[in-house]
């Protein structure tokens, strides 16, 4: 009778649990945080505790773990054990070369991964140029190759573009603004001058004297495919004199 019973009990018990899976039988467990009794399919597994499952349910412990508190926590344990990690993650890496570059590939093409990416340089930039650097040296011959391409790819650029501007034309240019960077407004010999377009040729300027502009190399790169005339700012601050 008793048993009978007990059995009965169980099974009404087990139907009103929204199993995980449909294979399930659990009679389920009592999450420590929202203290509503689901499946044991909804707790991560723990070998330390009596049950074999953690206290708090998916749910809670997700939530729990995207508070800055838990972060802050995390980031204080990981560094106390930062050689530890390293060491697991570097045999991983060796003993699953297959996974990692799928993982590595996945990671390249995806908006997450090139965010991520974004913040790690914005947080480490030395790293960024010490590992750019490491890797130019390892791969001479790669980057003759790519510069040779991309040089090759600008003058095809500018040839379609049209226009040209002579040497005089350019003195003469640089001599209207007193030899100064229109951007920074350092003057030559302390930097050098280059001709940058105004409408960059991938936008569909031209190499005409009237889209350059006299700029030093590093305003230059900053600039990238921007449409900046930095012309008038010269003519209304009036520092040609």
């Amino acid at each position: 009778m008793n048993e009978f019973y007990h059995v009965y009990q169980l099974s009404l018990w087990t139907t009103s649990i929204e199993h995980a899976t449909p294979d399930c039988v659990c009679t389920g467990k009592q999450c420590s945080q929202c203290t509503y009794t689901i499946c044991l399919g909804n707790f991560h597994r723990f070998v330390r505790s009596k049950d074999g499952y953690r206290a708090e349910c998916k749910i809670c412990r997700k939530a729990e773990s995207e508070t800055e508190e838990f972060k802050a926590k995390r980031r204080e344990r990981d560094k106390k054990n930062a050689e530890h990690i390293n060491e697991k993650k570097r045999a991983w890496y060796h003993s699953h070369p297959e996974q990692v570059k799928i993982m590595q590939h996945k990671s390249n093409n995806s908006e997450a991964g090139r965010a991520k990416y974004k913040r790690y340089v914005q947080r480490h930039p030395e790293r960024r140029r010490i590992s750019e650097n490491t890797w130019k040296k390892k791969n001479v011959e790669r980057v003759k190759v790519y510069a040779q391409t991309r040089t090759a790819n600008r003058k095809a650029r500018k040839r379609q573009a049209g226009g040209s501007f002579t040497t005089r034309q350019w003195e003469a240019l640089k001599a209207e603004y007193n030899h100064t960077c229109l951007c920074c407004r350092r003057r030559e010999p302390v930097i050098k001058l280059t001709p940058d377009h105004i409408v960059p040729i991938a936008k569909g300027g031209s190499s005409d004297i009237g889209n350059i502009q006299p700029l030093c190399l590093p305003c230059n790169m900053r600039k990238k495919t921007k449409v900046i005339d930095y012309r008038p700012l010269w003519k209304n601050e009036d520092l040609s004199g």
